[in-house]
């Protein structure tokens, strides 16, 4: 038996997701300040994020992606190999050093500038061209999303 929700609260949905999402955020700076200022070293608080992150989303991936899941190719592992190490260990280590030595609140804002910063990378690296006379890219260039 399917449970369906209500119009109302269907329509709702993306604004809760995303208001949760910065009330997990909030939270996050909260912690993550504490943590620094009870000198907590930042290396040690990524290590502890990450392997939260894995142990929650873990289970996920292995249940409800066990039977798409692409088949392992070098060119895949390398991608992985890469992201792997670029995205836990240079970002969240850069990021929780300049939460320790500046505020929660210029953390939270350059948070903000990191689409404008891929969007940038992606027309340096050529993985997007702009095309002005097409109104998706326009607002594209103008949204850096």
């Amino acid at each position: 038996m399917e449970m369906k929700l209500p119009v109302g609260l269907n329509k709702a949905k993306p604004y809760l997701t995303m208001t949760s999402l910065q009330f997990g955020f909030a939270g996050m700076y909260v912690i993550t300040m504490v943590s620094l200022q009870h000198g907590m070293n930042h290396y040690v608080l990524a290590v502890y994020r990450h392997l939260v992150a894995t142990i929650v989303i873990a289970p996920f991936a292995l249940v409800l992606e066990r039977k798409i899941r692409p088949k392992l190719t070098v060119p895949i592992f390398l991608r992985i190999l890469v992201l792997g190490f670029l995205e836990p260990v240079i970002d969240q280590n850069l990021y929780y050093l300049g939460m320790k030595y500046t505020t929660a609140t210029l953390a939270s804002a350059t948070v903000n500038v990191i689409p404008a910063i891929t969007f940038v990378l992606a027309l340096i690296f050529r993985y997007y061209t702009v095309t002005l006379h097409i109104y998706n890219k326009r607002a594209n260039v103008g949204n850096t999303k």
